[in-house]
């Protein structure tokens, strides 16, 4: 592997803002200016672990570096610019763990986080270099499927033979504090059928299938008539589900306050119901709806999943969980063209939709009509179907 210092060729020009020469201080490093001034704010969001794992990368890079040249301690904040971005940029492309065009997406994030942390050095007054980030690389995004019905039928039937994720256990594995999901394996599976079927929502956002995620708790749904929402006057009879999409929680912050509908009100009542029994008789608020192991594991199960019910796309390759957000878009899409928008954020847009149009209306009247598999029919309470029917014919 090419070494840093055979990346960078040293000494080059360095061009500084007179303007940010105000606090030079030998000791601000990259790392020092992330915990200090971008931790704080970031380990409020969703996806907080990002920060941490790409300034360890960050530090790999550094030491590595230190080696080469035979330089002790870290890179001083001012003596990071162009040509130590790009060999970064370089090493990474370099390392196993990310290699091209996969991990391409990956650097992309990790190049990002570097400049805000740069941008937000110069900000608070650190001598800084003016620098030119090198160009993001090219990522192949894998194209996206949708699940037809019968597909859904398939894994619903399916998910009767799955015995991942385990109701209870005796004792968490070392590393872990998983002890259960609180509900037999086929209801967990099915639940999170319903939810992702429904309102087409990321997987991060709705069960904490790796370290760092934080999902969908208890503090986030309401059976109340009332929508959570500050800003609005609806009500809906069986409850509101509330959640903050993580992948956008740093730039747009979009919030999402969602009417339970008949099928997710039985996907949630089983869940309800494990989590009362796993806490002795209570559902703590801040433990997830969707309990199961950090380890990546959901994404495995529900490849094997497929495997055994033959559920494969028209290309041979298997499903992802996020495919049901196309799938959500795609059919309620035939119900009104703005309720792609409202569910999952896409189309519309602009000022309208961003500011001035409030979304709940049109979910409280809409989504409900949206077409569900029917195997989601199961769960549903005729009397939560004749409670809907009769405040939709109220207003």
């Amino acid at each position: 592997m090419t070494s840093p210092a055979q990346i960078i060729d040293r000494p080059f020009l360095r061009l500084f803002d007179p303007e940010t020469e105000t606090l030079p201080d030998a000791d601000w490093t990259l790392q020092r200016v992330f915990d200090q001034f971008r931790w704080p704010e970031m380990q409020k969001l969703k996806s907080a672990s990002d920060g941490p794992r790409f300034m360890r990368l960050w530090g790999e890079f550094e030491q590595e570096l230190a080696h080469a040249q035979r330089s002790t301690g870290p890179l001083r904040i001012k003596d990071i610019g162009s040509r130590e971005l790009k060999a970064f940029q370089l090493w990474l492309q370099e390392l196993a763990r990310y290699p091209l065009p996969k991990g391409a997406s990956t650097i992309n994030k990790a190049m990002k986080e570097v400049v805000r942390v740069l941008g937000i050095a110069a900000d608070e007054g650190l001598e800084v270099q003016r620098i030119r980030p090198p160009k993001a690389l090219p990522v192949q995004a894998r194209p996206r499927y949708y699940f037809d019905d019968s597909a859904v039928n398939r894994l619903w039937a399916g998910a009767a033979q799955c015995d991942w994720p385990p109701a209870r256990l005796n004792r968490p594995r070392a590393g872990s504090t998983f002890a259960g999901s609180g509900v037999a394996p086929v209801d967990f599976w099915r639940a999170l059928l319903v939810l992702l079927r429904t309102y087409g929502m990321r997987v991060q956002d709705l069960a904490a299938y790796g370290t760092g995620k934080k999902p969908l708790l208890w503090s986030d749904v309401t059976l109340e008539t009332q929508s959570p929402n500050p800003e609005s006057l609806e009500t809906w009879p069986l409850g509101w589900i509330y959640y903050k999409a993580s992948k956008t929680a740093d730039s747009s912050g979009r919030e999402y306050f969602l009417p339970i509908t008949p099928c997710a009100r039985g996907a949630i009542d089983r869940m309800r119901a494990g989590a009362f029994a796993m806490h002795g008789g209570r559902v703590p608020r801040d433990a997830q709806v969707f309990q199961c192991p950090r380890s990546h594991g959901l994404t495995e199960q529900f490849k094997a999943l497929q495997r055994r019910t033959g559920t494969v796309t028209r290309s041979g390759a298997p499903y992802e969980l996020e495919d049901f957000r196309k799938t959500v878009a795609t059919y309620s899409g035939l119900i009104d063209t703005d309720l792609p928008h409202a569910l999952c954020g896409w189309g519309g847009g602009g000022i309208k939709n961003k500011h001035y149009q409030q979304p709940e209306p049109l979910l409280v009247r809409k989504l409900s009509l949206c077409p569900l598999p029917e195997c989601f029919g199961e769960w549903v309470d005729p009397n939560h179907v004749a409670s809907v029917d009769a405040f939709l014919r109220s207003i």
